[in-house]
C-alpha cells in the first residue's frame, strides 16, 4: 500500500514559516518582561463568566465524548489508557510541585488570583 504524499506550494511553506517565526518571536519576547508563574497563567487576560463557562462545558463534553469513543473502539484498554494518566498525575503531581503551588489561596479563585497580581504590580 503506497504512503500518501503531501505536496506543498511555495505559499504554503511561507505561511508555515511565518507562523513558526511569529510564535518564536512571541515566546522570546516574554523573556524581556518580568515573569512569574501567576503572570504566565493569567498572561494579562480577562475572561467573562459566559466565556469561562463555555470553555468548561466544551472541555467537559469533549472529554466525555473522547472516553466514549475510546471505549467503543478499544474496550477496557481505552479506559485504562485514559484513566492511568489521570490517576498518575493526581497521585504524583503534589510531590513534585514547588511549595508555593501548595498554598490554596494563590490559585483558588479568580479574586485570589487578581489580588496576588495586584500586589505584584505595586
Amino acid at each position: 500500500m503506497p504512503h500518501p504524499t503531501i505536496h506543498l506550494s511555495l505559499l504554503d511553506g511561507v505561511v508555515i514559516c511565518a507562523f513558526i517565526a511569529i510564535i518564536m518571536a512571541l515566546g522570546f519576547s516574554t523573556k524581556l518582561r518580568d515573569n512569574s508563574v501567576l503572570q504566565y497563567l493569567a498572561a494579562g487576560r480577562s475572561l467573562s463568566m459566559p466565556a469561562f463557562v463555555a470553555t468548561l462545558v466544551s472541555t467537559w463534553y469533549g472529554g466525555v465524548l473522547a472516553v466514549g469513543d475510546s471505549v467503543k473502539s478499544y474496550g477496557i484498554g481505552g479506559i485504562y489508557c485514559l484513566a492511568s494518566h489521570t490517576i498518575c498525575s493526581r497521585l504524583f503531581t503534589p510531590f513534585f510541585m514547588p511549595e508555593e503551588f501548595g498554598q490554596p489561596t494563590k490559585l483558588a479563585s479568580p479574586s485570589a488570583l487578581q489580588a496576588v497580581l495586584e500586589n505584584q504590580q505595586d
